[in-house]
């Protein structure tokens, strides 16, 4: 098991990726529910 300071920054980075890439995240859920979330055009 990694250490728990890892996992911390492992987070953190994922969040900063995510937040970065937020609109493709978005896009990639919403292609996978299509019929739920419309995508905004």
């Amino acid at each position: 098991m990694p250490e728990p300071a890892s996992l911390v920054l492992f987070g953190t980075a994922l969040l900063r990726v995510s937040s970065r890439r937020g609109c493709a995240m978005e896009r990639f859920l919403l292609r996978k529910k299509p019929g739920r979330w419309r995508p905004r055009t």
